[in-house]
């Protein structure tokens, strides 16, 4: 019998990106995003709406 395997909430994956010095506000304002969504996003309370190419221009 496998095992499953539980994969990280987006959120979690999300953290790890953004810079450390960026603050949900603005983070928010670059994905253009309200901030009480990216921060449920950020707290695993629901999945982030922002699209991959929104996120690849914060960590570049």
């Amino acid at each position: 019998m496998s095992r499953m395997h539980n994969p990280a909430h987006p959120g979690e994956v999300l953290k790890e990106w953004l810079p450390e010095q960026m603050t949900v506000t603005q983070a928010a304002k670059e994905l253009q995003v309200s901030c009480v969504t990216l921060s449920k996003a950020l707290k695993e309370k629901k999945p982030p709406k922002p699209d991959i190419k929104s996120l690849e221009r914060l960590t570049a």
